[in-house]
């Protein structure tokens, strides 16, 4: 907190490991592994973590501020505090897809009870439409 310099080796650490987290987060959107609005927040993760480079008064401020003894503190408190906003956005969309797929189950469940029904009441289910080929036999079945 003194005003001192960031060593060199640590800003080429730092924009090294920047520069492998674009990369990365740019080949798993590009292999459909991630989606684009996770990658936004990962992109946003990588950017502050250069930009303090050039902004280390301000990371040496807020460490004033909040009494760390060490900006590294301050920064590693950002870091995991960081990590539990990911972590709860990250559960609150699971419980969405729970959700959604609890919903499309019972759909399911109602469809096919209503194409059950309607085999039931149709007396020509047995009989395949003629302009319809039946089904192939499968030959590992014999």
């Amino acid at each position: 907190m003194n005003g001192a310099e960031i060593p060199a080796n640590q800003k080429v650490f730092i924009i090294i490991t920047g520069f492998i987290l674009l990369c990365i987060v740019i080949e798993l959107v590009r292999r459909r592994k991630m989606l684009e609005q996770y990658s936004a927040l990962w992109i946003l993760i990588g950017v502050c973590a250069v930009t303090f480079l050039w902004l280390y008064p301000l990371v040496e401020w807020i460490t004033a501020l909040i009494g760390a003894g060490w900006t590294t503190s301050t920064i590693l408190f950002g870091a995991t505090l960081a990590l539990l906003l990911l972590n709860l956005q990250i559960c609150v969309k699971i419980s969405e897809f729970q959700y959604n797929i609890k919903d499309i189950v019972q759909e399911l469940a109602m469809l096919a009870d209503r194409v059950q029904k309607m085999q039931e009441n149709n007396p020509r289910r047995d009989h395949a439409a003629p302009d319809r080929p039946s089904p192939p036999q499968d030959a590992g079945a014999s």
